[in-house]
């Protein structure tokens, strides 16, 4: 899709060093509006730039002094009002091959009283946005698409007198590279190197100004072009590139022309850079390219081509059968941020680690065939794998500038860390093998877009702002780590063999976990639920879910349940199985807090609980508790203030203090069988002694004896 206009491009360099930069004079044409209250019919005012033997829409006229375009089949804009999404506006059909064009909205219309913008292209990445955020992205270009990176756009402006008039401004600038290559010569893939980070290769359009402002969020070294099909010269030839660039001013610096065949065959072209501006079109006459030469010392040790390498290097032309036989390359730890400058001469290689190597610019784009990449502990501000559609396995964890990662071009990723990075958006969508993936961490996440990973097995968003998230088609999900998050709720109805769910530290007001039978661990501390049902979860061992609102909890069904940890909430009720074959699996049990829970029973009838912990921190109003048939060794009621009933025996409580229990008569006191020795009460003590023929039960004491010494029968 793309809009042209008819144009005048009168700014082409003679050479990079010496070129002129006339300006673009366009034309209009105004159409009357079908009503007065709104307009559906717009003209515009654009600049033109062109394409070489181009098989799209448009049509290059290439004379030496001008470059031209005609509209073609197709076109469309978008128009943006103050607010709401961009409307869709395609061209009159009757306006195909003319250099001027009229854009009809259809049932769209445009109110004259409010203000509108408009921009090109418009297509998936920002149709769906609004006006200060519309999508601009270099990357991806060739020689048959690359105008579609030919972005217009226009400042807010209001309908007048009937009709719209929108003058757009072009935002790239047009390189036109000549090169000469010699017979025999392979060519497809071309890389612009600058010497620092000056291409703002993707970020986003505000409109809502009197002129558009582009706001870069991926910076890099690297500008890239792919001519489409591996060519072999037969004879020699001064081939020329065209690139879509964002502006940069590289006046007097030093550029690199990298020019790749798909075999791994390098030239190199060191050339003088100028000030490249938006919608000025410049010829950079490079002359003949030479065979280029991989200097650094690592990276040759690392791909195993020393034996190879001469004083001044390695030749890539010379030795590319060695070179294109390279498949894996480990540079990790190697200290040296340039070490992978050069790893685009290694066409086949399927494997890189170059972690732990403070490198700030890693350019991939001939590295067709990776399928493995590791690149964390570095420092990147910006990673382009759109030309590895095959990459399986992407590490780039703690790279703190990291602040975007495209990856809809790699649909064979199965698994992904970017932990520790800075990243603003996720979108995973379109990765529909990935079966792991790790974003913790990612302190600025506000969108997470997992919504076409049926394969994902595991997922860790933790310490986000995420607030959804959609894990309904993850059907395969066994774990779910979304803790310390913003996450206002939680569906994982669609989720049966999720065994592993942190949802602790967010907004969640409800959760229901009752498709999930073979939850095994469930973490939701420190929300807002009213409720938790787990009643379905037969297979859970452990539960935390303290510091929430609940006032009720049974746990009656989960026999294999080992920790129970439901501190801090309003029980009123807590229901576990105390019977012959019950919850004898529970190690621990923490109820600390719960100043409203009045009865506890977590005995054990036949006597083999393993309950081992059991913490009652402030349960001041708890009256009734059994405890029976487990393995304390230690069991603190003190703030028990209102106990009236304690069952305890047939455990290996070594003491037992009951000074504060006013409440509990010792007719109610039932502690026998225990491995170990005393009970204190406020005003005497009782010494208990284990005999295998222990009853479980005290006698009446008498409230004046000071001091009674039992052996219990």
């Amino acid at each position: 899709m793309r809009i042209f206009k008819n144009l005048l491009f009168l700014c082409i360099l003679a050479v990079l060093t010496s070129c002129s930069e006339d300006a673009i004079t366009p034309q209009a044409e105004i159409i009357p509006s079908k009503g007065e209250e709104s307009v559906d019919l717009i003209s515009m005012v654009v600049p033109d730039i062109e394409i070489a033997d181009a098989t799209t829409r448009s049509k290059f006229i290439d004379d030496g002094t001008e470059l031209k375009f005609v509209w073609q089949e197709n076109d469309a804009i978008g128009v943006v009002p103050m607010a709401g999404a961009p409307l869709y506006f395609p061209i009159h059909s009757e306006n195909i091959q003319k250099n001027t064009a009229v854009f009809d909205g259809g049932s769209w219309a445009m109110k004259t009283n409010e203000k509108y913008a408009a921009f090109y292209p418009i297509d998936v990445n920002n149709q769906t946005t609004d006006m200060k955020h519309i999508a601009i992205d270099y990357t991806g270009q060739t020689q048959s698409n690359y105008m579609n990176y030919d972005y217009l756009a226009t400042g807010a402006i209001k309908p007048k007198d009937g009709a719209v008039k929108f003058t757009m401004q072009r935002l790239s600038a047009i390189l036109k590279i000549q090169v000469n290559v010699s017979n025999g010569d392979h060519l497809r893939y071309i890389t612009l190197v600058a010497p620092d980070l000056v291409f703002g290769v993707s970020g986003t359009l505000d409109l809502s100004g009197n002129s558009p402002v582009y706001t870069p969020k991926e910076m890099t070294k690297f500008i890239n072009t792919d001519i489409g099909v591996e060519r072999v010269f037969t004879s020699d030839e001064t081939v020329s590139i065209y690139m879509m660039i964002p502006p940069a001013d590289l006046s007097g610096k030093e550029l690199k022309l990298r020019l790749t065949s798909d075999e791994g065959y390098a030239y190199e072209k060191t050339l003088t850079g100028k000030n490249f501006e938006a919608g000025k079109a410049y010829i950079i006459e490079a002359g003949h390219a030479d065979h280029a030469m991989i200097t650094n010392s690592k990276l040759i040790e690392a791909a195993g081509l020393s034996s190879l390498a001469g004083s001044e290097g390695l030749d890539a032309w010379e030795h590319r059968n060695r070179i294109r036989q390279v498949t894996t390359i480990y540079v990790s730890v190697v200290k040296d941020s340039t070490v992978c400058d050069e790893i685009g001469f290694f066409r086949n290689l399927q494997e890189l680690d170059c972690s732990y190597n403070n490198i700030t610019c890693l350019d991939l784009s001939n590295n067709q065939a990776l399928t493995t990449l590791k690149c964390s502990y570095n420092k990147l501000t910006d990673l382009d794998v759109s030309t590895c559609p095959a990459l399986t396995t992407l590490e780039c964890t703690y790279n703190s500038e990291l602040t975007s990662l495209n990856i809809s071009n790699n649909p064979a990723l199965t698994n992904l860390k970017c932990n520790y990075c800075n990243l603003a958006t996720l979108d995973a969508s379109t990765c529909p093998a990935l079966t792991e993936l790790n974003c913790d961490c990612n302190d600025q996440l506000v969108s997470l877009n997992v919504s076409n990973c049926p394969a994902l097995t595991y997922l860790a968003c933790r310490a986000s702002q995420i607030t959804s998230l959609d894990v309904s088609k993850c059907v395969l999900l066994k774990e779910l780590y979304c803790y310390s998050c913003s996450l206002t709720s939680l569906d994982v109805s669609n989720n049966p063999v999720l065994a592993y769910l942190m949802c602790n530290q967010n907004e969640l007001t409800s959760l229901d976990i009752s498709s999930c039978q073979g939850l095994k661990s469930l973490s939701c501390y420190n929300n807002q639920l009213t409720s938790l049902d787990v009643s379905n979860c037969l297979d859970l061992e452990q539960l935390v879910c303290y510091e929430n609102q609940l006032t009720s909890l049974d746990v009656t069904n989960n026999k294999n349940l080992k920790k129970i940890n439901c501190n801090y909430n309003p029980l009123t009720t807590f229901s576990i199985n105390t019977g012959v074959g019950g919850l004898n699996k529970l190690e621990e049990l923490s109820l600390n807090g719960c100043s409203n829970l009045e009865t506890l029973y977590c005995g054990n009838r036949d006597n083999k609980g393993n309950l081992k912990s059991l913490s009652l921190l402030n349960c001041t109003k708890l009256s009734e508790m059994n405890c029976v048939g487990n393995l304390l060794i230690d069991l603190g009621v003190a703030q028990c203030t209102n106990l009236t009933s304690l069952y305890c025996s047939s455990n290996m409580i070594s003491g037992l203090n009951i000074t504060k229990n006013k409440m509990l008569p010792l007719d109610n006191l039932v502690c026998g069988r225990q491995w170990a020795n005393e009970a204190k009460t406020e005003s005497r003590t009782l010494y208990l002694y284990y005999t295998s023929s222990n009853t479980g039960s005290l006698p009446q004491i008498s409230n004046n004896n000071s001091n009674v010494i039992l052996q219990l029968q």
